[in-house]
């Protein structure tokens, strides 16, 4: 008989752990989540260490099961918060299904990605990077660019002969030689924004300076930084920040759809 999951999360009607999990994966090689049928791994960070998450869903339940780790009574409530935001479970979205339907050419969406919700990065530096990997290339060498900074700096966890693995720290990402940065696949632009937020992070007054603003002084204050746009500032409101009005306008993927 199968033990009782570690975590039950009641999931909305509007929910679709299906749709969420394929965006997550999309066949680009991503290397922080495993994505098999209707199942999900990943590991997340805990005070005391770190965590290997499998989430499967059945019906209006998602449920989790701790693979590998110790996580105590307190952690295991932050796993389960951490993952209802990360999926965005909680936000009503018939509101924005409403006005999607009432446009003849966006009225398809309400249909076709029903339940797919805006996965969240609640890690800002690895937000930052990615946006950064991702500048003028293509979205599958980004993911192959990503998975070698990440497996260079290998950190996670092993189970039943597969490494999972989490985003590096700043710490760790300061002190990677620009050499191994090239031999990564990042150019020299990149390598020096890369690095540069790597330092800021690890002053610890790069997140203090954003506590407490407002959406429009955040991104103010975003744009200061060497190395992020328009774009990038939009994304990582939407995606760390949740606001439901920053959308990266100038993504190409969206300007050409709007042709």
């Amino acid at each position: 008989m199968e033990s009782d999951p570690d975590i039950v999360i009641t999931i909305p009607n509007n929910f679709n752990f299906q749709e969420c999990i394929s965006y997550l994966d999309r066949g680009h090689g991503e290397v922080l989540h495993t994505v098999t049928s209707n199942r999900l791994i990943t590991v997340l960070r805990t005070d005391s260490g770190k965590v290997l998450c499998e989430l499967t869903c059945f019906r209006d339940k998602l449920m989790i099961d701790i693979l590998e780790g110790q996580p105590t009574s307190t952690e295991l409530k932050k796993v389960r918060d951490d993952l209802i935001w990360s999926f965005d479970i909680q936000r009503d979205i018939n509101p924005f299904y409403d006005v999607l339907n009432e446009d003849a050419k966006l009225a398809f969406m309400s249909r076709q990605y029903y339940g797919l919700r805006v996965m969240g990065i609640k890690d800002l530096f690895e937000a930052l990077c990615w946006c950064i990997i991702g500048q003028q290339i293509n979205l599958r060498f980004a993911h192959q660019v990503k998975r070698n900074l990440v497996t260079y700096c290998d950190d996670g966890i092993d189970h039943l002969g597969t490494r999972y693995y989490l985003f590096p720290t700043p710490e760790v990402v300061a002190d990677i030689n620009e050499s191994v940065f090239r031999e990564m696949k990042f150019s020299r632009q990149k390598t020096r924004y890369i690095k540069l937020l790597a330092a800021r992070f690890c002053t610890g007054r790069f997140r203090d300076d954003l506590q407490g603003l407002e959406t429009n002084e955040v991104k103010k204050r975003l744009l200061l930084e060497t190395g992020i746009g328009q774009w990038t500032a939009d994304y990582v409101l939407m995606r760390t920040f949740r606001d439901p009005y920053s959308v990266p306008y100038q993504d190409a993927g969206i300007l050409n759809a709007s042709l």
